[in-house]
């Protein structure tokens, strides 16, 4: 399986929010980065958050952002690097 590594919080909160599947996170000198199973939909994804054409569902924005600071405060005080993650959406369904 090919994966996609980045630093960007704001992306991984974006890609999270439109049902991308974090894989893992490491942290490395305070830096955490999160790792996505690299495929067509994170592929396209990307390429709209950085021509400012994505659109986002503002609830879901916001629950990935909330949810990604937790795994890296939870990952700060825990040294293992595998972790298992759940991400709901407005409704509270498991995406």
């Amino acid at each position: 399986m090919k994966t996609y590594s980045n630093k960007d919080f704001y992306l991984s909160s974006y890609l999270i929010s439109n049902g991308c599947d974090l894989l893992d996170t490491k942290v490395d000198s305070g830096i955490t980065t999160f790792v996505f199973e690299k495929d067509e939909k994170v592929e396209r994804l990307i390429a709209r958050y950085y021509s400012l054409k994505s659109r986002v569902e503002p609830m879901a924005y916001g629950q990935a952002i909330r949810t990604l600071k937790s795994v890296i405060h939870a990952s700060k005080s825990n040294s293992k690097s595998e972790h298992n993650y759940e991400f709901y959406n407005k409704y509270g369904e498991l995406v």
